[in-house]
């Protein structure tokens, strides 16, 4: 397994994993490959790929903020999604260490990710990889 930056010419088969990942919330395919480029040319944002054997079997997505009271910019983990076929040979940790350098490369001082309640198998998994619960997250749709 290896873990990289993503590429343009990965935009299929990432597609692929967002619409896994996301299942019924994925966008449409053309706004999906019109944030991929923005991420890509954006110097503040970070996305990587697992593959093995040729083939992408997860991904995770890092942007960086600079909140006012802050003082350093903080690396924020949006996604983080591994094939379950995958999981549990140290795919998703490869992920956050590939993000983490990147994180602390581009200045941050903390590196942070928000997960579902309902998925029980990542606490355990975060708290593995340095990850200690903070706080609470709330949504306001706006649409």
């Amino acid at each position: 397994m290896r873990v990289r930056a993503a590429e343009p010419a990965d935009g299929q088969a990432l597609y692929e994993l967002v619409r896994l990942c996301t299942r019924d919330a994925a966008p449409e395919a053309a706004v999906f490959e019109a944030s991929l480029e923005s991420a890509l040319a954006d110097g503040g944002h970070a996305v990587a790929v697992a593959e093995e054997g040729g083939a992408l079997i997860g991904f995770a997505d890092l942007y960086v903020s600079r909140p006012l009271c802050a003082a350093a910019p903080e690396g924020h983990v949006a996604q983080l999604y591994v094939r379950e076929e995958h999981r549990g040979r140290n795919a998703g940790t490869a992920l956050l260490i590939f993000l983490s350098r990147r994180a602390r490369a581009l200045g941050c001082g903390a590196l942070t990710l928000t997960a579902s309640p309902v998925n029980l198998r990542v606490e355990p998994f975060l708290e593995r990889n340095g990850f200690v619960r903070s706080m609470r997250w709330y949504v306001h749709p706006l649409h």
